[in-house]
């Protein structure tokens, strides 16, 4: 069996990364600024992840996946719903 690394990369506007939440608990990670805009990413599991803001504040989040015999990225919240995949987040 091989391992899957997964991982969430966040843009938000810097000072709003706060506010952020991955299943309703605060994101425990350490933020970059640049500009005005603040990111990140967190090693998430393979199970279903609910991220939101509690200010509903607009952010940017990308999942990227990767094993020894394969590799994926999308943005989060965007429409799949035509593609023919079925994401897991």
């Amino acid at each position: 069996m091989y391992q899957i690394i997964e991982l969430i990369s966040f843009i938000i506007k810097d000072g709003q990364e706060g506010g952020l939440r991955i299943n309703g608990n605060t994101v425990a990670t350490t933020w970059s600024r640049v500009g005005g805009v603040a990111s990140s990413w967190v090693s998430v599991g393979s199970n279903s992840n609910r991220f939101t803001h509690t200010s509903n504040v607009d952010f940017a989040a990308m999942v990227y996946g990767a094993s020894d015999r394969e590799s994926y990225g999308f943005a989060l919240g965007a429409d799949m719903t035509n593609s023919g995949v079925s994401p897991h987040y």
